[in-house]
């Protein structure tokens, strides 16, 4: 009875056999891509601390920039998800116009930003001279991309969401050592290219960018999984755009309490002391290369369970969910011991002084609560957004973020002068805070629900 019991909660045949085709191969890509952060970490640590911490900085702003876009590929992998369990081609297509729209036009706000005023941008995250000098250099230079990284987007979100997550996968397996390649290659000026440093990290980052989208669409016509129809791209349905919009606004709350609060956290350490900034930057690099397994659980959710309830099995989607809560934990469980197993090899990630050894060494282990709550949190916010109980998402996230971990974040780094490590440690507790709250209201499955709609047909549409 115990034995069957637990079976329930662990992945059955059927499961594994999805988290095999799905999840694994999108875990796969976010190892590689994590990879490839790590070793362009190092790559830039061996050029100095300064640089690595300027990047760190300056990468703030592709963390907003990919928390809008996020805020967007996770409304339309929902809808995706669904309506391609529904077997509605036409809509998905209608989804993926959509879609090419909305990026596009966050990619232009961000490329005039960054072109116009990357110092300024700087400024709001850092008070070290270094620091912004340097990071409006990356910041200039890698401006361009945020349009390849838009259509690409577009196009693997519907890959991921009908299940053709391996093809990003091979996508990833050549575009990530051509990242490597040209990093180096600008980085430290080999073979007679011109040294860049910083500007060349941003370089090699464009390039690759470009390469990866010109393959992923490629690979999208070679497969002809569906037309990109010019009408689809210059006009969308208001009825499926205001259905849309519905369940979009709450998770783009989400989204923004989530980004505030790493915004104001990577803001507190930036005016920590130079040591500080520096470890607390190859902490957020090795924590993050540790969390391989949650993108591409995350992913693998938002799939599933969204082909699920929008075949109309609302009793397996919940059991699916139920199954993929535990994987997500022991998951977690492994990446924990993935991250403190770096302790030992800190100093030769790059030119750290001993105290930048120190710190690096505890903001680990103090980050092991939220490693856990992390892992829990990736599934049962996607599964809320899945099933459209984005609500709760935001009302989680802003009770949590904005009402307690940011003012607790602020008052112990400017108020009260804290030391380095219990501002850290504050700064970033707000997975560990959520974990709980998450959990409760997961297990109430009010995210059990069928968000596809019938739209009347258009004659030759």
């Amino acid at each position: 009875m115990r034995n069957r019991r637990l079976s329930s909660y662990l992945p059955d045949r059927d499961l594994w056999s999805r988290i095999r085709t799905i999840i694994l191969p999108l875990s796969l890509q976010a190892l590689l891509v994590h990879l490839d952060s790590v070793i362009d970490a190092v790559m830039l640590g061996k050029v100095g601390q300064e640089a690595l911490a300027s990047v760190s900085l300056a990468g703030q702003v592709q963390f907003i920039y990919n928390m809008l876009m996020g805020t967007c590929g996770t409304a339309f992998s929902i809808f995706v998800a669904q309506y391609w369990g529904k077997k509605d081609r036409r809509t998905v297509e209608k989804l993926l116009g959509m879609s090419f729209q909305i990026h596009l036009l966050l990619s232009a706000a961000f490329f005039l930003i960054t072109t116009i005023a990357p110092q300024a941008v700087m400024r709001i995250f850092t008070d070290k001279q270094v620091f912004f000098d340097q990071g409006g250099t990356y910041l200039r230079w890698i401006a361009v991309s945020y349009f390849f990284l838009a259509l690409s987007q577009s196009f693997g979100i519907t890959c991921r969401c009908t299940g053709h997550a391996r093809r990003l996968l091979l996508i990833s397996c050549v575009t990530v050592p051509l990242d490597i390649f040209f990093n180096a290659l600008f980085i430290f000026g080999l073979w007679g290219v011109p040294r860049m440093e910083v500007a060349g990290a941003a370089f090699a980052t464009v390039i690759v960018r470009f390469i990866g989208l010109a393959l992923t669409y490629l690979e999208f016509r070679r497969e002809n999984l569906f037309k990109v129809k010019l009408f689809y791209f210059l006009h969308f349905s208001r009825s499926l755009c205001a259905h849309v919009l519905r369940y979009t606004f709450p998770i783009l709350g989400n989204f923004v309490c989530y980004g505030i609060g790493m915004t104001v956290a990577a803001i507190i350490m930036g005016h920590q002391e130079p040591d500080a900034v520096a470890a607390s930057a190859l902490a957020r690099v090795i924590i993050n290369a540790s969390c391989i397994f949650f993108a591409g659980i995350g992913g693998g959710v938002s799939v599933i369970v969204g082909n699920t309830l929008g075949s109309g099995d609302l009793a397996r989607a919940k059991d699916i969910g139920r199954r993929l809560l535990t994987f997500a934990l022991l998951a977690g469980t492994a990446s924990v011991v993935l991250m403190l197993s770096a302790i030992p090899f800190i100093q030769y990630f790059a030119k750290l002084t001993p105290r930048a050894v120190f710190l690096t060494r505890w903001m680990l282990v103090l980050s092991v609560p939220s490693m856990i709550g992390k892992a829990n949190n990736g599934v049962a916010f996607t599964t809320f957004n899945t099933g459209g109980d984005s609500k709760s998402s935001f009302k989680i996230d802003f009770f949590v973020v904005i009402c307690f971990v940011v003012p607790v974040g602020l008052l112990a780094a400017f108020v009260f002068r804290a030391p380095v490590l219990p501002v850290f440690f504050l700064a970033y507790m707000d997975e560990a805070v959520k974990a709980p709250i998450a959990l409760a209201h997961y297990l109430k499955y009010t995210w059990v629900k069928n968000l596809t709609v019938r739209e009347p047909a258009k004659p030759g549409r």
